[in-house]
Parts: structure tokens; C-alpha cells; sequence
């Protein structure tokens, strides 16, 4: 068979795996909301985004310092304004933008599968899915969407670097990857320092000298001017906010479920086994922990 109709047949395959995603996640308890870390942005995201511009929040108690809020200020502030504006019930337009999460890691898998010269297109898209249906981030996509959004657009950061080529401008190059550092935002700090290890270990491998060194130089400096939106507001936050992670979400506590076998099948997260008076925090995320299927 002629390579067209392999690649229209590739691209189908794709298109169905993404109509798939979707109804699958706006099927999921029509007409509830899941109660993300930061609520308002599903019931009142124009409001929410106004209050994001400021880093004191006088609403709460005495006032505080705001935590996390400037990260939603791109991409899942506008997307769910958006829908809002468009007059969306928030219940859709919250899966609306899971399902945009996920289908983002499929196609980024498997443009990144195509890079690095997976020569089957049957195992570009059987790779791409495993990795956006992976159980370490279906786990937790739908309670922490804005979080996962570093491990749903790494791809998309790495594939401009795996199909750099001598004689490429290191500065065009540099800007295509970076520019997809703004797009994880600054929900969760931590999930982008996470991923960042698979852009170091690339520039490991590449061939030493001088080329390799000015292409580091740009994206280095790219990288830092993308995030610096969310890292100035994330300074002060630090500085002067409330540290409450010593109480809700310790180093003991969110490591005590990774052990080895769980790490492996990808279904350690903490919150998958965190139960309170009214039940399980997140029953999905406890059924991928609990089945053998996982």
C-alpha cells in the first residue's frame, strides 16, 4: 500500500481515538462537576481570572497571599471563560477541557513517536494512546486537569528538538519548543520541574560542541522567559504565603503509596488510596490503584 493511504489511514486511526477520548470523558456524570482544586474556575472563570491578577485575596478570613491562582491564568482560565461566554453549562465545559487535555497528549505522543522514527504507524498509535491513557494521569487528570498539563505538552516541547538538524536555526528551534513552556502554566511548579529531566537527558545525547551548546543557550533562555509570567508571582507567593503543604500534603504523605510495583504500573499517586467520611477522594483513581488490569 502507497505511504498516502497509509498516513490517511494513520490520521483516522487518530480521529477516532480522539472522538473516543472525548466521549468518553463528556460521558462521565453528565451534568456534575468535579471538584477541581480551584472550583470557581468551572462556576465563575471570568470573576476568577479578574481576582488572579492580584496576589492578595481579601475574600478569604483575613485576607491571604493566593496560591496558585496566577497559574490558571493560561491556558484553563480562558478556555473556561470561553465556554462560559459561549453560554456552556460548566459542567461540559469542565469536560470540555479534560478531554482537550488528553487528546493533547495523544496527538503530542504521537508526533513526538513520528520524531524519533517509529517506522510502524500501527505503533505510533498504540504508543501515543498508552501514553495519554496512561493510569499515572487518567488517575488524576480530571481533579488536577491544570496540573497535568506539563506531562500533556512535554511531547510537544521535545519534538521540535528531536527534528532539529545541523544547519537548523538554534533560535527557531529553541522558540517552537519553549513557546509550549507557557502553555503548562504555573498551577503545579513542580510537574514542570518533573518533566524538564527528559529535555536535559536529549541535550545529553546530542553530539558535543558548539552547536549543541548555542541550541542549550537559546532554549535555556527561552525556557526561563516563557515561564517567567507564573515564576515572579510564584516568588512572592513563596515569600509570603501560607506554607500549608506541611499539613494537607507532607513528603510522607504523598510518598507512602509509591512503592516500587506501584510506580511501575503508574497507580501510586496519594490520592488514589485518600479516603474521608464521605468516601474515596477520587473511586477512579481507586479502581486503576485496585485492578490488576492496571
Amino acid at each position: 500500500m502507497d505511504q498516502g493511504a497509509t498516513s490517511r489511514r494513520e490520521r483516522g486511526a487518530l480521529v477516532v481515538a480522539t472522538l473516543g477520548i472525548v466521549a468518553l470523558v463528556v460521558g462521565q456524570a453528565p451534568g456534575r462537576i468535579v471538584p477541581e482544586t480551584k472550583l470557581e474556575v468551572a462556576l465563575d472563570p471570568i470573576g476568577f481570572l479578574g481576582r488572579a491578577l492580584d496576589a492578595w485575596d481579601p475574600s478569604a478570613g483575613f485576607g491571604r497571599v493566593q496560591n496558585q491562582a496566577v497559574g490558571y491564568l493560561f491556558p484553563m482560565g480562558p478556555a473556561t471563560a470561553l465556554g462560559q461566554a459561549l453560554g456552556l453549562p460548566p459542567w461540559l465545559v469542565q469536560r470540555a477541557w479534560i478531554a482537550a487535555v488528553v487528546v493533547a497528549s495523544l496527538w503530542g505522543a504521537h508526533r513526538l513517536a513520528r520524531a524519533v522514527g517509529v517506522s510502524s504507524a500501527g505503533g505510533r498509535v498504540v504508543a501515543a494512546l498508552a501514553y495519554a491513557l496512561a493510569p499515572a494521569t487518567m488517575a488524576v487528570t480530571a481533579f488536577q486537569s491544570a496540573g497535568q498539563l506539563p506531562y500533556a505538552l512535554v511531547p510537544w516541547v521535545l519534538v521540535p528538538l528531536v527534528a532539529h538538524r545541523d544547519g537548523d536555526d538554534p533560535r527557531r528551534t529553541a522558540a517552537r519548543s519553549t513557546l509550549w513552556l507557557v502553555a503548562m502554566g504555573g498551577v503545579n511548579a513542580a510537574s514542570i520541574v518533573a518533566v524538564l529531566p527528559l529535555v536535559a537527558v536529549w541535550f545529553a545525547t546530542r553530539a558535543p560542541g558548539r552547536a549543541r551548546r548555542r541550541l542549550l543557550a537559546w532554549w535555556s533562555a527561552g525556557a526561563v522567559a516563557a515561564s517567567l509570567w507564573w515564576l515572579i508571582p510564584l516568588a512572592v507567593s513563596v515569600g509570603h504565603g501560607v506554607r500549608f503543604t506541611d499539613y494537607t500534603e507532607s513528603a510522607a504523605i504523598t510518598t507512602g503509596t509509591e512503592s516500587a510495583t506501584e510506580v511501575l504500573r503508574g497507580t501510586g499517586n496519594w490520592l488514589s488510596f485518600l479516603t474521608t467520611e464521605g468516601g474515596l477522594w477520587l473511586p477512579g483513581g481507586w479502581l486503576l490503584s485496585s485492578s490488576a488490569l492496571a
